[in-house]
């Protein structure tokens, strides 16, 4: 039999998430039998003492910790859990990380994307394995809604859309919040209701339906300032500033050409047990039919803890059967199966996720974004050429890949896919035609699978239309330093950007 796996706990006191949701999957089987949890630590060395004291057994002892470094270098640990507040991610998964222990972390994995980079790039650098707490595939409705749609039960998958709201009236991201919540209020603390609900409804709709490529968000601050409550509701007398949003909803499309539609409330009155608040509503609609699922739950926002009540497939609903288990509990599992035999999240999957949340927070910012998950190395600059009865306009922008605009006053001179290529690396990306619009602007997005730090020339090659005229454009320090003309049947445009 297989030594059981030994676990420390950063983060678990005798009440709160970590002891409500995270510990108890644990602790009853089947993974009493495959889990030991043999240390704690919180920051009061009191709570750390009551803490260790509450789960340890008449056959094991639990130790208490009160810093991560000291936790983190006891030898008799195999994996490290981090369940605390998201600012305090960072830090402590660091200190686990660099001891050469396992992680699990809790969503959302550090603040913003760079934080769970960071933790990604140090857990890969270590060859260290992770566990995310990402469970919205453990979800048995979801894995249902995978099976039926990779089945063809809907046909080809024309859109999505879903509507979800955050328990009230006291829930957070609204006109109260509890005592010992506030945090989440602070958008710099990477704890908002996008980062959170919606980095695990971004797990659950990519699981099932594959990857983001474009979109577009909105994000609202309906609530200046919020009121701090105690657990019974009575006003503390405190309110602090807020500028993390209330609403967001997010448009765009699939990789596979699906359109979604999103939207995310908080903020509201109405108690969460009202049929009409709608907790969750998530409509899949095929060729063939549609698939619907709901929730009354007032944490049914929360997809990743919470399994919907009911589902259907066109006119029929759905039966699922409960198997007692809980998403966390059913990660665990999956995690226990061994390095690529299960199916859980890391931290390199949510690294994925980030970059959809990163987008949002960037389009809702400055207008739409396009999905790309390999940062560019461009400096910003913009430059336009006229050519004949067309003018390019290019904006090189650092970021997740510089889009392109071509205005022309012809609708057929435009065509396709153009090809773009790095030099001084074998390396292709391409630039894909987004059709025109209205105002004559063909939008386009140039997606880079890699740009290593050692490229120093960037050269983006237009190939494909029917214009008889050529311009090689140079820019250096974002300046146009050159413009040479020459006359070429098959017309072609270049343009070279040191960086």
């Amino acid at each position: 039999m297989t030594e059981p796996l030994r676990l420390g706990f950063i983060g678990l006191s005798t009440k709160g998430w970590a002891s409500t949701h995270l510990v108890p999957p644990l602790l009853a089987p089947p993974l009493s039998s495959h889990v030991k949890l043999l240390a704690i630590s919180t920051t009061n060395p009191t709570s750390a003492e009551a803490s260790a004291a509450k789960y340890s057994t008449a056959n094991t002892s639990v130790k208490a910790y009160h810093t991560p470094e000291s936790i983190a270098s006891d030898p008799n640990l195999d994996i490290i859990a981090v369940s605390v507040k998201t600012p305090n991610h960072l830090e402590n998964a660091t200190k686990v990380i660099e001891a050469g222990k396992d992680l699990f972390i809790e969503w959302p994995a550090g603040r913003g994307l760079k934080e769970t980079k960071l933790l990604a790039e140090l857990a890969k650098e270590k060859g260290i394995r992770t566990l995310v707490g990402l469970q919205a595939r453990q979800n048995v409705v979801f894995r249902k809604v995978k099976k039926l749609v990779e089945g063809g039960k809907i046909g080809d998958v024309l859109s999505t859309s879903m509507t979800s709201r955050i328990f009230g009236p006291h829930g957070s991201w609204g006109p109260t919040v509890f005592k010992g919540s506030e945090y989440l209020l602070k958008k710099d603390n990477g704890a908002t209701l996008l980062d959170i609900a919606g980095g695990h409804f971004f797990e659950a709709v990519t699981y099932i339906l594959g990857p983001v490529d474009t979109l577009s968000a909105t994000a609202v601050v309906q609530h200046a300032s919020s009121q701090v409550v105690n657990p019974d509701g009575t006003p503390t007398g405190d309110v602090v500033p807020v500028d993390s949003p209330s609403q967001v909803a997010v448009s765009g499309t699939l990789k596979s050409g699906a359109v979604i539609s999103l939207h995310w409330r908080a903020g509201l009155e109405t108690p969460s047990n009202v049929k009409a608040a709608t907790p969750l509503l998530w409509v899949i609609d095929g060729t063939k039919g549609s698939i619907r699922i709901e929730s009354d739950h007032p944490f049914a926002a929360f997809v990743g803890m919470c399994e919907p009540t009911k589902l259907w497939v066109n006119d029929e609903e759905v039966t699922i059967e409960d198997d007692g288990k809980t998403n966390e509990g059913r990660a665990w599992e999956e995690y226990l199966k061994g390095e690529g035999a299960g199916d859980y999240s890391d931290l390199q999957h949510a690294v994925q996720i980030k970059s959809i949340i990163d987008a949002i927070w960037r389009s809702a910012e400055g207008g739409t974004k396009s999905i790309e998950m390999v940062p560019s190395i461009l400096s910003s600059t913009a430059l336009t050429t006229n050519m004949s009865s067309a003018m390019i306009a290019i904006r090189l922008k650092a970021g997740y890949g510089p889009p392109v605009a071509i205005k022309t006053s012809r609708r057929d001179l435009w065509r396709g896919t153009y090809e773009v290529s790095m030099t001084e690396a074998e390396e292709s990306v391409r630039m894909e035609d987004n059709g025109m619009r209205a105002d004559g602007l063909v939008p386009c997005d140039i997606l880079c699978r890699k740009t290593p730090k050692s490229i120093k020339v960037f050269k983006v090659v237009f190939s494909g239309f029917s214009c008889n005229l050529v311009s090689v454009i140079t820019v250096k320090a974002g300046h146009l330093c050159r413009e040479n003309t020459t006359s070429e049947q098959s017309g072609r445009e270049e343009v070279s950007c040191w960086v």
